[in-house]
């Protein structure tokens, strides 16, 4: 109990984990003597930034300044300004906020935009499920025979009913593999050939009467826009309608905003080991190749579907949900 601790190399944690385990066992056997042993003092608390930045001769407006975005986190905000101060180097704090807009990318709009609100949207848009798929037939392609279209039903419940779902297309739809329509866990799933287009119209309908239902606020998704290598299969989403385009501070995607129309295209190749599994979870890569497309008062969104020359199709995946507005 008398040892100087200050060149071990286990932590205080460490030592008092000991400590308590000793005084245990003294209880145990019923003895005082034998095992003993002195936590150590408690490590002084770190100097506040500020001082350091005295101290260092730094400016500590010019710190503030620099981590202003990360305000929002004490925790962040305060390791921003320490890199600062014990440098006086802008880079310090600049690197800091780039690696985590990196890790924790916010939402932003695009350019453009007549409305565009991400924590609006994020909370009052309504969400719906593609989870059952009662008819798969889009654009005539099967699997199912009959009317063509997809229909998710029971998508949600909208003042106390149930709605479905439906998706159809005004022209033809070119799938490489029409199994694979439909759903993939919580998400919607399009396959479309490389080097074709399809336009894409998404009705929100009753359950029971199939008359429309309009929603005040909704948002329409679309995830994993990537492409192969050398540009193969590039792919674009073009949306109208919508109040706006919102996209991660991270977003490796190339959107423009012209007129009511966003158009949303992939820029880097993927793979399958970085496809999303869920429209709830995503990681700062997948949310970076996504784009989310607020909608008021409507009973139909539509987007279509491009993809530039390649091998064989691709899958477009889409959720009915504000994921991106929400961020990370």
């Amino acid at each position: 109990m008398d040892a100087d601790w200050s060149a071990s190399l286990f932590t205080n944690a460490d030592h008092s984990r000991i400590c308590d385990y000793c005084l245990a066992y003294n209880a145990r056997s019923g003895t005082t003597s034998g095992l003993k042993c002195a936590k150590p003092p408690p490590v002084p608390p770190a100097p506040p930034a500020k001082k350091e930045c005295e101290d260092n001769g730094c400016s500590w407006i010019h710190a503030q300044q620099l981590c202003h975005s990360l305000q929002g986190d004490d925790v962040l905000y305060n390791d921003c300004l320490f890199d600062f101060c014990l440098e006086c180097e802008d880079d310090a704090a600049v690197q800091f906020v780039a690696e985590d807009e990196d890790e924790n990318p916010d939402p932003i709009c695009v350019a453009g935009a007549p409305e565009c609100a991400p924590e609006e949207v994020c909370t009052k848009a309504v969400k719906m499920n593609t989870l059952t798929v009662s008819h798969n037939n889009l654009g005539g392609v099967g699997p199912d025979a009959g009317a063509e279209e997809i229909r998710y039903s029971n998508a949600a419940v909208i003042n106390g009913k149930a709605v479905d779902l439906v998706l159809t297309t005004d022209g033809t739809f070119t799938s490489s593999k029409p199994s694979v329509n439909g759903n993939a866990g919580a998400f919607g799933r399009l396959n479309v050939k490389c080097g074709t287009s399809v336009t894409v119209s998404m009705k929100v309908v009753d359950a029971e009467t199939g008359n429309p239902v309009v929603l005040d606020a909704v948002a329409l998704t679309w995830y994993d826009l990537d492409e192969g290598k050398k540009s193969k299969g590039r792919a674009t989403v073009t949306t109208c309608g919508s109040t706006g385009a919102i996209v991660s501070e991270n977003t490796e995607l190339t959107v423009e905003r012209e007129g009511d129309c966003s158009s949303a295209t992939s820029s880097v190749a993927g793979t399958g080991k970085d496809n999303p599994t869920s429209p709830h979870n995503l990681d700062s890569l997948q949310i970076s190749r996504s784009v989310t497309l607020p909608f008021k008062q409507v009973s139909e969104m539509s987007s279509t579907l491009s993809l530039a020359k390649g091998f064989k199709g691709r899958n477009f995946l889409f959720a009915i949900e504000p994921s991106v507005a929400c961020g990370l």
